[in-house]
C-alpha cells in the first residue's frame, strides 16, 4: 500500500496503462487511488462494515479480478459475496501452503477413539459471512467408535468464523458435562482456536466472554482436554454443520449415526 502496488486504476493510469484514473466502483468521479479503494469509496466500504480487519485485507488481491469483470460487463458483486469469496481463497491458500510433511499427516488421518471407557466429542461449525446465519455442530462417539448422540443447531446471527468455531468448542463442553458422560474430551478442527483457547495471556477481544466460559467449562473434572485435529479426522462434524448451515434446520440424534453424515463415519 505504501508504495501504491495495489493495481488502482489511478496507479495503473500512472503507468502509462490505457485506463481512467477514476473509481468505477462507486462513480462518483474521485481517481481511485489506494486511499480512496480502501478507506473513502462508498462501495468498498460496505465490505468493510460486513467484516473486521481481517475482512479487509482478505479481499484487496479480489479488486483487479472484479474492476476487469464489471468492465467487460459484468455485475457488481454483494459485499458478502467478496467476503464469502475470500474466505474461501484464503482457506484453500493456506491449504495449499501446507508443509510436505503436515500434508502427508493430514492425508492419512483419521478419527480416533479415546480411551477405554471415554468419549470423545467433535465439533465444528460454519458461517455465511454477511447473511446473518451461522451453525455449530457436536458428535458424541464412545471408545469402540459407536455415535452415543449428535447434534446441529443454527444459529440466526451475524458471527465471524472465529465466534462460530468458539461457541462450537463451548456447546460440545457443555454437551458432554450435562449428559453426565464419565470422562471426555473435545477435538476441533480450527488450530488457531483451539491455540487461542490454549494461551494463557487474556486481551481486549470481542471473544473474551466466551473464551473465559470455555476455560471454566475445562476445569471440570469429567474433561480431559481440547486438542485440534485435521480436518479429515472431523468429518461428522463438518457435515453436520453444512447441513444445518445450507438447510437452516437444527436437528438432534441420539444412539443413531445422523444420515446426512453416514459416509463420514
Amino acid at each position: 500500500m505504501a508504495h501504491s502496488w495495489i493495481p488502482t486504476n489511478a496507479a495503473l493510469a500512472r503507468r502509462n496503462i490505457q485506463v481512467e484514473p477514476y473509481c468505477s466502483r462507486c462513480s462518483n468521479g474521485d481517481y481511485e487511488t489506494v486511499f480512496h479503494a480502501l478507506w473513502n469509496c462508498r462501495v468498498n466500504r460496505e465490505v468493510w462494515t460486513s467484516d473486521g480487519f481481517y475482512g479487509k485485507i482478505q479481499r484487496l488481491g479480489r479488486e483487479d479480478y472484479v474492476r476487469n469483470s464489471v468492465t467487460h460487463g459484468g455485475h457488481k458483486p454483494q459485499a458478502s459475496a467478496i467476503l464469502e469469496w475470500c474466505s474461501k481463497y484464503l482457506s484453500e491458500f493456506r491449504q495449499s501452503n501446507v508443509p510436505k510433511c503436515d500434508r502427508a499427516r493430514r492425508e492419512t488421518a483419521c478419527w480416533l477413539p479415546p480411551a477405554t471407557e471415554e468419549f470423545k466429542i467433535n465439533v465444528d461449525a460454519g458461517v455465511k459471512v454477511g447473511a446473518g446465519v451461522a451453525s455449530t455442530s457436536l458428535v458424541v462417539r464412545d471408545y469402540v467408535g459407536a455415535i452415543h448422540s449428535a447434534a446441529a443447531t443454527v444459529v440466526m446471527q451475524e458471527m465471524t468464523p472465529l465466534q462460530a468455531e468458539l461457541q462450537a468448542i463451548a456447546r460440545g463442553l457443555q454437551a458432554g458435562i450435562q449428559c453426565q458422560l464419565s470422562a471426555f474430551s473435545v477435538e476441533s478442527d480450527c488450530l488457531q482456536v483451539v491455540k487461542l483457547v490454549q494461551q494463557e495471556e487474556g486481551g481486549c477481544r470481542d471473544v473474551d466472554g466466551v473464551l473465559a466460559h470455555i476455560k471454566s467449562l475445562l476445569q471440570n473434572v469429567r474433561v480431559r482436554g481440547l486438542s485440534f485435529v485435521f480436518r479429515e479426522a472431523n468429518q461428522v462434524a463438518h457435515v453436520l454443520a453444512n447441513e444445518a448451515l445450507n438447510n437452516k434446520a437444527s436437528a438432534m440424534w441420539v444412539g443413531v449415526v445422523p444420515p446426512c453424515a453416514s459416509q463420514a463415519v
